[in-house]
């Protein structure tokens, strides 16, 4: 799938949109210890390191910058703007520094950003009762991206996926299949096969807010039932 600024501004507008009847006090259930003050200085944070990463082609220092009481959504806006700028601006071809090792280009903040907006959406959503409409297809990719990029990135900081069998994720919706083999050294791998008996089946959406342990809703398993606990009890994403 590719992505665009634009899709990047859409995320973003989304999020902003949900703080206008926000409250910045309310809890947010799948950040322990985090309000939604929490979570908007934090998504802030991140879109003004990503904006300085895709200006620079090099590896920043994430801000810690807070709103004040009372300017949370502007000060949001403000952030989000210089990254839709930024990546705009930018050659998606243009080799640049990411965390992963992987894509080592200005298109990776792209598609890491919509990821990161959507998925901080779920959260705000989450925080205040309300559901949040996501399109399949970028869920498949969020699926994808947690695989290709998160799996590599949490063992090279010393977490190991829990897998000692191959075990498959099938989106019923999409049409989309991946297959995780487990390796000796390193970060279970994609691999080029039919999904196994041990798998997760269920919408796009369902797998992807599973795997960021968002929401365990549509989502069937068959197989080695032992094997999937274990699986989805490793940290898979950060």
């Amino acid at each position: 799938m590719t992505w665009a600024a634009s899709d990047v501004r859409r995320a973003t507008d989304r999020f902003a949109a949900g703080l206008v009847d926000a409250d910045p006090a309310a809890p947010v259930p799948a950040c322990p210890g985090w309000s939604v003050a929490d979570l908007v200085a934090h998504l802030g944070n991140v879109h003004a390191w990503a904006s300085r990463i895709v200006e620079t082609g090099e590896g920043a220092k994430t801000p810690d910058d807070v709103p004040e009481a009372g300017g949370v959504r502007e000060w949001y806006l403000a952030r989000a703007g210089c990254l839709v700028a930024a990546l705009d601006a930018a050659d998606p071809d243009e080799p640049c520094w990411n965390f992963s090792g992987v894509h080592r280009t200005k298109g990776f903040w792209v598609r890491r950003q919509v990821h990161e907006t959507l998925m901080h959406l779920v959260d705000l959503d989450q925080a205040h009762g309300r559901s949040t409409e996501l399109d399949a297809g970028q869920c498949a990719d969020g699926v994808a991206e947690t695989c290709e990029v998160f799996l590599p990135r949490l063992f090279a900081r010393g977490f190991r996926v829990d897998l000692d069998a191959p075990v498959g994720l099938v989106a019923t919706d999409t049409g989309d299949r991946w297959t995780l083999e487990p390796v000796d050294d390193g970060p279970p791998r994609l691999i080029d096969a039919d999904p196994p008996p041990d798998r997760l089946e269920g919408t796009a959406e369902g797998l992807w807010l599973l795997l960021w342990k968002r929401s365990d809703e549509g989502v069937a398993r068959s197989g080695d039932a032992d094997r999937l606990t274990r699986f989805l009890g490793s940290k898979l994403s950060t």
